[in-house]
């Protein structure tokens, strides 16, 4: 009772206030009492507030279970969201248009290559999302959207799982960039060689995009230098019960004269293939000369 006491006096400290609003509140005590086991099993008087009977102990548990749910709800967004960011916060992009990338914005004629390996995508995300574990190469000419449809299909997963099924986007030659730069200073941006590659082996799911540029055919008889081959051996190593993706323009038969015949057959493993050979390169758009405005 002492507790409905306390209620009853706050609410007393405000009638004057409540007398002075255009609709005051409208309360009375009831011959009535409550048993809740919320108030573990002491009786409390019945309230009548407004036309509304209430136990004014149960209310306020009720209010009290109703705020703690917004707060854990609102907590879970914010995690999720944080998840939904590390995506875009963490990848390595050489051009940061390709974060929007999406299957909705991959347009394909119907019938063609294009739009058979676009549908190839959504299975391929569909199967990693479920948790299927195998590597899925995209192939071809430059310019035919293989790096689209893989940002897109590792963008669709993370929204969907809401970041439970962690992804990365890495451009090859950016990374291999990045990495040289912690060479002369000692650590760039407090990256090492060692945690570029632990940040690569991490996620669930890995895009390597463009595999082949970071080496661009300058080493000996066109093979991939040292530090890279170490580089993607570290990442390769650590990603045998993962899913990856990559992306080049090059064959395979040209990959296994780039690289050691052991690194391509580890990131090969159980893949499927994507072919886009027959893809034409949809930056290639020819201009006609009125198309070319003065100023």
């Amino acid at each position: 009772m002492e507790r409905v006491k306390d209620v009853m006096g706050e609410i007393l400290k405000n009638q004057d206030l409540q007398a002075s609003t255009a609709n005051p509140v409208r309360f009375s005590m009831l011959d009535k009492y409550c048993e809740s086991d919320v108030h573990k099993g002491k009786v409390v008087q019945m309230m009548c507030v407004d036309g509304e009977e209430l136990c004014p102990i149960c209310t306020r548990e009720v209010e009290n279970n109703k705020l703690s749910n917004e707060l854990n709800n609102r907590a879970h967004e914010m995690q999720k969201q944080r998840r939904l960011d590390a995506l875009l916060q963490n990848s390595i992009f050489e051009d940061d248009k390709l974060k929007n990338c999406g299957f909705k914005n991959y347009h394909a004629s119907e019938g063609t290559e294009a739009a058979s390996n676009k549908q190839k995508m959504i299975q391929v995300s569909k199967a990693y999302q479920e948790g299927q574990t195998f590597n899925t190469w995209l192939y071809g000419d430059p310019g035919a959207g293989k790096t689209h449809l893989a940002i897109a299909a590792i963008r669709t997963i993370n929204e969907l799982s809401s970041g439970e099924r962690t992804c990365l986007f890495v451009n090859t030659s950016k990374l291999m960039q990045d990495i040289r730069r912690t060479f002369s200073s000692n650590g760039f941006a407090g990256e090492t060689e060692s945690s570029y590659i632990e940040r690569c082996a991490s996620p669930d799911i890995l895009v390597l995009d463009d595999l082949g540029a970071e080496s661009g055919r300058i080493g000996k008889e066109g093979q991939a230098s040292d530090f890279v081959h170490r580089v993607l051996y570290g990442i390769s190593n650590e990603r045998l019960d993962k899913c990856t993706i990559i992306t080049t323009n090059l064959t395979f038969e040209e990959l296994e004269a780039m690289y050691d015949k052991k690194l391509i057959s580890r990131l090969k493993g159980k893949h499927i293939a994507l072919d886009f050979s027959q893809t034409k390169d949809y930056r290639d758009q020819k201009m006609n000369v009125g198309d070319v405005t003065d100023g």
